[in-house]
């Protein structure tokens, strides 16, 4: 996120991907072109769940109920 020229990617649109060819060298222009735009779309992918996957678990046990439970569970 403190890297120079990011983009959160909550705030913008993702890049097209290139015009799409039949060639499958991975050597020319276009082939590398194609890997990179695939590589950008896995790290935005992987950006975009680690910004949403966030829990906030609470739960209307007290802490002593949950330590309870957990002594009852053990010595049954």
């Amino acid at each position: 996120m403190k890297a120079e020229g990011y983009k959160d990617p909550t705030q913008t649109l993702p890049d097209p991907p290139p015009e799409h060819t039949d060639c499958d060298c991975n050597k020319c222009e276009s082939c590398e072109d194609t890997a990179n735009w695939w590589q950008k779309f896995n790290d935005t992918v992987d950006d975009l769940i680690l910004r949403s996957n966030v829990h906030k678990c609470r739960t209307s046990i007290p802490a002593d109920e949950k330590k309870q439970k957990k002594e009852r569970e053990v010595y049954q």
